[in-house]
């Protein structure tokens, strides 16, 4: 390596103890021991650059002296000394090299030769270029010509092929090397890989690409959802609305007709009424999945009179069925925090079942209790009892038994029971079946969902 006086590059020199001065960024010195050729370098660490300054001297003086001082300081012959330098030099944690005055690579250290995957004697001269990736090839020649042509300094990012053309990424900078007369004599850099900082920013771009993609999804989802939102309501509005005026008019009719004693003519409109009812139950069940409970919708709840929501509830039944539901009251609850539009529209649901799988004329009874945080709401019947294939996903979307296929139904109703009552913080589960009957319970809690989640 071609000789040189000794440098420094630091943002500044500094005095340390006995008022020696230290750089703390580049510096660089000639070997000790006289021989011409031998050169050393050092990037990011403290060295110190001069023997002593005289103390009490200001800072920048201190520079100054001490840049003079390298330039002019005689080397001590001291072969332990120089052994030490080239074993930091081999040893230093950063990938060095040096660069003559014609821009040739004239010496590197060994965390050099392991990130290059080059020996030492591939790595001289212009052959390390071959390590470079072809595609960053040009940009690098092209800081590299500057840095030789200009005399400045060079900073350049790229990649190198390893071994096994293994790609990692490098940021490569060199500081060039003067004598006191200002005369360039090479440079002198250091090589970092940076391979898994360039990878960890392209994950981290990749993941806010991904979630601005979501973001975007989402709110095109939202859109979507709004808008079926607003469809749902206006269909609601224009099926349930000649819906109830049918069943006004049949209703009205049933009652003309019973008024003049015939009951052969008053039997196909109760008929007619009881289908009107199933088709307007299955229109809110299938407009309650779509547009609240498999939905965004969230409860709103308030103190609600659970007697007025019961009856309200039963009302919603054929009429010649009404009379045959008993409410049996074991609790002295009358008002409890819940939703009444998801609380009616379970007890609705479970009325219905009930009424339609037990034998015609059958009681079944609705019994009130007191439960733990608020109150238990027994649905009874006397059915079959439930198919044991359908227990395990008896409150699953589409869970059909063998009676409800031959009665047409989608298996929405048990499953609208429930996500109307966890909405609320509450519960619905089967309580008992058997072929005497079924009963199903409704827990609502006293304080909402907060209880629920206690």
């Amino acid at each position: 390596m071609p000789c040189c006086t000794q440098w420094e590059t630091a943002q500044g020199v500094r005095a340390g103890r006995a008022g020696r001065a230290w750089s703390s960024w580049w510096s660089s010195k000639p070997a000790r021991g006289g021989k011409a050729g031998a050169f050393m370098a050092q990037g990011f660490f403290q060295r110190q650059v001069v023997r002593a300054l005289p103390s009490g001297e200001p800072w920048d003086r201190r520079a100054r002296r001490a840049r003079v001082g390298c330039a002019a300081m005689p080397a001590v012959p001291d072969s332990t000394a120089e052994s030490n330098d080239l074993l930091w030099w081999q040893r230093a944690p950063s990938a060095l090299f040096r660069v003559d005055v014609a821009g040739h690579v004239c010496a590197v250290n060994q965390r050099w030769e392991a990130m290059h995957g080059l020996s030492v004697g591939e790595a001289l001269g212009d052959q390390w270029w071959r390590c470079v990736h072809p595609d960053d090839a040009p940009a690098v020649r092209k800081a590299w010509r500057a840095m030789v042509t200009h005399g400045h300094g060079l900073d350049v990012r790229f990649r190198v092929l390893g071994l096994e053309d293994e790609v990692r990424a490098v940021h490569c900078r060199a500081t060039p090397l003067r004598g006191s007369d200002g005369k360039l004599q090479g440079w002198s850099g250091a090589t970092e890989d940076v391979t898994e900082p360039l990878q960890r920013t392209h994950e981290l771009r990749q993941e806010q690409a991904l979630r601005m993609q979501l973001e975007r999804h989402a709110h095109d989802l939202n859109t979507v959802l709004r808008e079926r939102s607003e469809m749902l309501n206006v269909l609601a509005h224009e099926v349930r609305q000649p819906l109830n005026n049918a069943s006004a008019a049949l209703q009205n009719a049933a009652h003309t007709l019973a008024a003049r004693g015939d009951p052969q003519a008053t039997e196909p409109l109760t008929r007619a009424q009881r289908v009107l009812g199933q088709v307007m139950a299955g229109v809110d069940n299938a407009l309650a999945v779509a547009s609240l409970v498999a939905g965004n919708g969230q409860a709103v709840l308030a103190e609600s009179d659970v007697d007025l929501l019961l009856n309200i509830a039963i009302a919603d039944m054929p009429a010649p069925e009404r009379d045959r539901i008993r409410v049996v009251r074991e609790s002295a609850t009358r008002t409890l925090m819940l939703d009444p539009g998801l609380t009616r529209l379970a007890l609705r649901n479970l009325l219905a079942n009930a009424l339609a799988f037990s034998p015609p004329q059958a009681a079944v009874d609705v019994r009130l209790s007191d439960a733990p945080n608020g109150l238990f709401i027994d649905v009874i019947d006397r059915g079959p009892g439930i198919d044991a294939a359908v227990l395990p996903r008896l409150f699953q979307r589409g869970a059909r038994g063998r009676a409800h296929e031959r009665r047409g139904s989608h298996g929405l109703g048990l499953y609208i029971v429930r996500r109307a009552l966890e909405m609320q913080g509450g519960r619905a589960f089967l309580l008992a079946t058997g072929p005497k009957g079924s009963a199903f319970r409704l827990e609502l809690n006293e304080d909402g969902p907060e209880a629920g989640e206690a």
